[in-house]
């Protein structure tokens, strides 16, 4: 775990409990933190178990160290942290419902999640100066915390940053949107709707209430448009090695666990090229020297007809 995420841990941990004493915590009181965690601020189940697991190290010290007589960390309820799972991917249609329930000017980052598998945060501190390449290349390199702060990208330091490929139709709403509000002053896109820097809850309320307008379930979250952009990249044939570095995630294993059951099964072209193998055995060549290559894209062209990317 990086040095900020223990920071924000112990920030969360002192603000909820600073005023107690250890002896007054008790087991009811940890699991109504949980539950705000999971529910009322909708951390990733990953994040809330690393929490927990912090408070139940810092009892099971204060016992041994005799400062209390038994930790309140016993049979709490925690989310489930689920490996793989297969994600919720709304039509363009259904967007567009959604979105009519969100502040105008926060419209754009539920664009810029589904077209660029953005983090919540990320999109709301996109800035026109991102933008690369005539619009091709979209360059993240910080986010707006939940906290009402600029900092870097998650896992990531300032001078950081990550380049995702960019489609015409996302490049479109970017436009669409410096069009009718303009950019501020350092490029940023949005605005907030009662200070400077928009906040996470401004875009959550209103793709809440956009979800009521749609056949979508209601427990769909923004970031939903995130793991759908990954899932169909994977699902379309681009190497999730790549898929990773554009996602943000430190290890491909992080993108393995979690979208592994995405990424299209390959017996049929291993079984095809262990065929070409034998033939050119059987043939006396060497089959390193023939030129097949079992991973080329069907239809020539890697860049056309992969789902997700046209929207």
């Amino acid at each position: 775990m990086k040095k900020a995420q223990y920071r924000s841990i112990l920030r969360r941990t002192k603000i909820r409990f600073g005023s107690y004493e250890l002896e007054e915590i008790d087991k009811e009181m940890i699991q109504g933190y949980i539950y705000d965690l999971t529910k009322r601020e909708r951390l990733s189940p990953y994040y809330v178990l690393g929490i927990y697991i912090f408070l139940a190290i810092v009892f099971k010290e204060a016992v041994l160290n005799e400062k209390i007589n038994r930790t309140p960390c016993v049979d709490i309820a925690l989310p489930k942290t689920e490996k793989q799972r297969f994600f919720i991917k709304p039509t363009l249609a259904e967007l567009e419902v959604i979105c009519e329930e969100i502040n105008p000017r926060y419209r754009v980052a539920v664009w810029l999640m589904h077209g660029l598998g953005l983090r919540i945060g990320e999109a709301l501190g996109a800035s026109q100066l991102d933008i690369l390449g005539g619009g091709d290349t979209f360059r993240a390199h910080r986010q707006i915390t939940q906290r009402g702060e600029t900092s870097p990208l998650k896992h990531r330091e300032w001078g950081q940053f990550r380049d995702i490929p960019m489609t015409r139709f996302t490049h479109q709403k970017i436009q669409e949107h410096i069009e009718e509000f303009g950019v501020e002053e350092d490029g940023r896109l949005i605005r907030g709707a009662k200070k400077p820097l928009p906040s996470h809850d401004g875009l959550r309320d209103g793709f809440v209430r956009g979800l009521l307008q749609t056949e979508l379930p209601p427990t769909m979250r923004p970031h939903d448009l995130r793991h759908a952009w990954v899932s169909d990249l994977l699902a379309g044939g681009v190497p999730i090695t790549e898929v990773s570095r554009w996602t943000g995630h430190v290890h491909v294993t992080t993108t393995q666990r979690i979208y592994g059951h995405e990424v299209p099964s390959s017996l049929h072209q291993g079984r095809m090229f262990l065929e070409h193998r034998y033939e050119s055995l059987v043939a006396g060549k060497d089959p390193a020297n023939v030129g097949f290559s079992w991973v080329a894209p069907p239809g020539g062209d890697p860049e056309h007809g992969v789902p997700g990317l046209a929207a």
